[in-house]
């Protein structure tokens, strides 16, 4: 795989993103859509959720959010509990789409797991997956 068109903050962003949205749904909980954002002046990002009555309405909210972040975000990651199809099978993952100011792509991201069932534990699917670039929201 070439080389992705992104920093290593956002990388890390990108990271902690899947892995805050696996630790809530092996918690049992549905994930709540958050963003996480980043400028260069602060120490750590800002997690923020957008809990509606729906999950779309909770998307629309998050996705507005990035796209009217402050000037001085360098970097937004939104993450959210979808759906990806891999060899015609459909798998829940944690979806996560991130954008770096100055750019007009967004990178995007999927974790797959399987949530716990009757006779089921939670778990992990592979890797963390590159599904490719969308435009970005700022």
């Amino acid at each position: 795989m070439t080389e992705l068109p992104i920093s290593e903050r956002l990388m890390e962003m990108i990271f902690f993103a899947l892995d805050h949205g696996v630790g809530s749904v092996q918690a049992g909980g549905p994930l709540v859509p958050f963003v996480v954002t980043h400028d260069e002046s602060a120490e750590l990002p800002v997690l923020q959720r957008f809990l509606s009555e729906t999950l779309e309405t909770s998307l629309v909210e998050a996705r507005r959010h990035c796209a009217t972040v402050a000037a001085d975000i360098k970097y937004c990651v939104l993450a959210y509990d979808g759906f990806v199809t891999v060899d015609g099978s459909k798998n829940d993952a944690i979806m996560v789409e991130a954008f770096e100011r100055g750019t007009e792509e967004a990178v995007c991201f999927a974790q797959r797991y399987k949530p716990k069932g009757f006779l089921r534990k939670f778990s992990v699917v592979g890797n963390a997956a590159f599904l490719g670039m969308s435009p970005a929201l700022f």
